[in-house]
């Protein structure tokens, strides 16, 4: 068991985020009898998985239903996800096309 000032080490988090997650139920850790956090090796892999969905973009609502939800919640959270970023692509991609289209004219003038 870890207590939370070696996970912050750990995983460059905040000590306020750790207990943010534990406050909303994301990470659930056990206490001590003196009430610090204790994180098990089960508690780091779950962290890994909220950092790893935090670096994809995901709200943390998303991730407690990534994480806990029924399979169907899963697949509807991924699927919206993947839409959302389809669409980000499709806008960058316009973007890219209007910068390319504006080089291309002043190199021209």
């Amino acid at each position: 068991m870890k207590r939370i000032n070696e996970i912050v080490k750990i995983s460059g988090l905040s000590k306020r985020t750790l207990q943010y997650y534990d406050d909303i139920g994301l990470l659930k850790v056990a206490r001590s009898k003196e009430n610090y956090r204790l994180y098990s090796e089960p508690d780091i892999l779950r962290l890994h998985q909220i950092m790893k969905y935090k670096g994809m973009g995901f709200e943390l609502r998303e991730i407690k239903e990534l994480l806990d939800g029924t399979k169907e919640a899963r697949r509807k959270v991924l699927e919206e996800k993947k839409t959302k970023v389809q669409s980000e692509l499709k806008r960058l991609r316009n973007i890219e096309k209007s910068i390319k289209e504006e080089i291309y004219e002043k190199e021209n003038q």
